[in-house]
């Protein structure tokens, strides 16, 4: 399981931390974290996370078939201390060529959602 928290301490400075949970605390690298400051400025408005396919050389690859994928434990945190779920979150359906969708999000709870692929 990989546990990402990411925490915006002003609209110029984030953190990100990515944890593999799944790894023995002995294992050589169990998180990896990174700090990013003087870009852009951050909205702090949204928080999503995105499961997409790329372009190589400025194509669209084909969007590759994955086993079902859980997010678990998903939520914000306000300034003040308050956590938001996902209820009424917009989910994103991602399609290659054609008419029908090639990857879809079910919510599942206020906190948790999956994602599948055809």
């Amino acid at each position: 399981m990989i546990r990402v928290t990411i925490t915006a301490t002003s609209s110029s400075q984030a953190t990100i931390l990515v944890e593999n949970l799944s790894l023995a605390p002995t294992a050589p690298v169990t998180a990896v974290q990174v700090s990013l400051s003087n870009g852009s400025p951050l909205c702090r408005i949204d928080a999503e996370w995105i499961v997409e396919n790329f372009k190589v050389n400025g194509n669209q690859t084909p969007f590759g078939r994955f086993q079902d994928v859980w997010f678990q434990t998903c939520e914000a945190k306000t300034t003040s201390g308050s956590t938001i779920g996902i209820n009424g979150a917009s989910m994103i359906y991602l399609q290659n060529n054609g008419p029908n969708p090639n990857c879809f999000a079910y919510e599942y709870s206020n906190s948790a959602f999956w994602t599948e692929s055809s």
